[in-house]
This record gives C-alpha cells, sequence and structure tokens, in this order.
C-alpha cells in the first residue's frame, strides 16, 4: 500500500490524550476530509484487470471507458480505441497536436510495442491502479481544458459551446502494472509504469476517454 495512503489511515486513528486526566479520546475526521487513497475499492472483472480506486472521487461509472481504454491497447482494437474518443476532438489531436503524422492505428501499435519493449515480451495488465483523481475547478488545468475543447468545437462551426452538454470531467493519475500474456495475475506485480495521465469525461451521458 502507498505511503500516502497507509498515512491517512493512521491519521483516522490518532488518540489524543487528555492532559492532568489520564483519559484518551479519538480524533474523529469525516471521511470526506481525508485525502485520496484512504478509502480503496476494488472492480474485478473476468478477463480484465483489476482496478483499484478511491471511490470517493473515481465515479463507478466511468471505469467502464477506463477498462476499455487498456483493453483495446493489449488487443490492438482499433474499433473500440475509436468508439471511446469524443470524434470533434480526437480529430483536433490528430490534425493540429500531432501535425498528421500519426493515425489511430499507428499510436495504438506504437503503444503497444513500448509496453512489450518495456515488459520484455508479451504482456497483459494485471491491475490499473488509479492513485489519484482530480476534478475540474476554475483555474485549473482541466479549466485549460474544457476552454480549449470549446475553441475547438466553435472552429468546426458548431452552435453553442461544447461544454454546455459535459456533465463531468477528471484526470486520473495511474500505475499500470504488467504480467506475462498468458498469467492469470490479478493485481501488483514486480513491472509497474506510475503517473499516466487519462482524462475521462461525461458528454450527453456517455464516458469518454482522452489520452495525454
Amino acid at each position: 500500500m502507498k505511503t500516502h495512503r497507509i498515512a491517512a489511515l493512521l491519521l483516522a486513528g490518532v488518540m489524543l490524550t487528555a492532559a492532568g486526566c489520564g483519559e484518551s479520546s479519538v480524533l474523529e475526521i469525516s471521511e470526506d476530509a481525508l485525502p485520496y487513497g484512504a478509502t480503496l475499492a476494488k472492480k474485478i472483472t473476468p478477463g480484465a484487470p483489476t482496478l483499484q480506486y478511491d471511490s470517493r472521487y473515481v465515479p463507478e461509472e466511468c471505469l467502464d471507458v477506463v477498462l476499455k481504454y487498456y483493453d483495446c491497447i493489449e488487443k490492438n482494437d482499433l474499433a473500440e480505441f475509436q468508439s471511446i474518443q469524443i470524434p470533434f476532438y480526437h480529430d483536433y489531436q490528430l490534425e493540429k497536436v500531432l501535425d498528421g503524422k500519426y493515425t489511430d492505428e499507428e499510436i495504438l501499435t506504437n503503444t503497444f510495442d513500448g509496453l512489450k519493449e518495456h515488459f520484455g515480451g508479451a504482456f497483459r495488465f494485471s491491475m490499473i491502479d488509479i492513485t489519484d483523481c482530480v476534478k475540474k475547478k476554475p483555474q485549473s488545468d482541466l479549466d485549460e481544458l474544457v476552454g480549449m475543447m470549446d475553441a475547438v468545437w466553435t472552429d468546426n462551426g458548431n452552435s453553442g459551446k461544447f461544454s454546455d452538454d459535459l456533465s463531468d470531467i477528471r484526470a486520473l493519475t495511474v500505475t499500470r502494472y504488467l504480467a506475462a500474456a498468458n498469467s492469470d495475475e490479478k493485481g501488483e506485480t514486480g513491472c509497474a509504469l506510475t503517473g499516466e495521465t487519462l482524462y475521462v469525461l461525461n458528454y450527453q451521458s456517455q464516458w469518454y476517454v482522452i489520452y495525454n
């Protein structure tokens, strides 16, 4: 378990001794006041990596799209990869951010090959650990991202704002654990890749992913 999670759990159980009377009382801290990672849940789905997350921060409804994202990388599934992208913004990423140098197929293949090389052979994801989750707030990086998406939306000739139908957006920090492709491991392994940022958003009641 990560150090900050242990510290949070210890904080929740701090004992205070009343001076001069020898009595002790528990310092009560509400669950909402505890930092990310203090309460953990796991989602275990047959044939998929285990998802570990703090259910106070990460909506249960968004977990399926997180699994789909890593599934399409593992299986090089182009159709699934494209199905979880916001079309207008994904086109912008390909054409403007990546300068038209890569196709979706190349992005998937390059990502898969990079992970395979790092692992040293055929791999699968054994666990996806969401180690942090940040929700949109004014003057944050997410606020800037939504503003950029609104600008791209308008530049494409659409009316209104993209954000008018955006009900949720979050930045997830993820640690990916890799295991041998033919293994049945469902948790932490000796091969971990930390610090990936994954954006998940709910637009018109459907969850999508923006990879970083």
